[in-house]
């Protein structure tokens, strides 16, 4: 936060009585030595659980092919100025080992009947990389259990690169329609062609499981910048 340049993220906190001013408070979340997210408190959510504002995190430690992310959750005091590390954390402590890839990052939170769901960012490791988006469920919002690959696609589709991973999922329910946004990755070295935003439409009626439907197909994509959205609505 301190000047335009890379660096160890931390989060911020600002508040407004009008949208329009804004008064800087003391930083949310910052990295804490020696804890999961000692070189950095990433993406996530806020979501009240148990009745309290809760943040759900990126906990980074390390670089390169050292690098550990795992998912973090700190709770709010009555205020919301001051904020506190669980001291579960890491809630997880990275993907699960069959996925074979540190890409595990930006919990996307939301609460159903059938309890509490995330969604993380990812990737395949090795030829043909390609991201894609893992579910897990919870009954407490805090024992996880995962569940799959939520969704998952070819880094080419067709002329469009969509990327080799994918962060920050964000998940729009609307009754039985759904739209999943998701910024897509590529490597430092320029690609070819574009990167692209794509819809996915589902084929069929929807399939409830939580609320959501189990079936995708790809739709249209137009090109938009680097690091873009990637919009799929079910």
């Amino acid at each position: 936060p301190d000047a335009p340049s890379w660096g160890r993220p931390v989060w911020g906190h600002v508040t407004s009585t009008d949208l329009v001013t804004w008064t800087r408070q003391p930083l949310a979340l910052s990295p804490e030595p020696g804890a999961p997210d000692a070189d950095g408190c990433w993406s996530g959510c806020t979501r009240i659980v148990q009745g309290r504002p809760t943040i759900y995190y990126t906990g980074v430690v390390g670089e390169d092919d050292g690098r550990v992310e795992s998912v973090c959750r700190a709770w709010a005091s009555a205020d919301l100025l001051a904020w506190e590390r669980d001291a579960a954390n890491p809630l997880m402590p990275g993907p699960p080992p069959q996925l074979g890839n540190g890409y595990h990052r930006d919990p996307f939170l939301w609460h159903d009947d059938g309890g509490w769901h995330m969604l993380l960012g990812g990737g395949t490791a090795g030829k043909g990389r390609h991201g894609q988006v893992l579910r897990y469920d919870s009954p407490d919002a805090t024992a996880w259990t995962y569940r799959g690959v939520f969704y998952s696609a070819p880094r080419w589709i067709g002329a469009l690169d969509a990327g080799e991973h994918w962060e920050c999922p964000q998940l729009l329910l609307e009754g039985d329609a759904a739209a999943l946004i998701v910024s897509c990755q590529a490597s430092e070295k320029p690609t070819n062609g574009p990167m692209a935003a794509h819809t996915i439409t589902i084929r069929q009626a929807p399939v409830k499981i939580s609320g959501l439907p189990t079936s995708w197909a790809m739709g249209a994509g137009k090109r938009v910048e680097r690091f873009a959205p990637f919009m799929l609505y079910l």
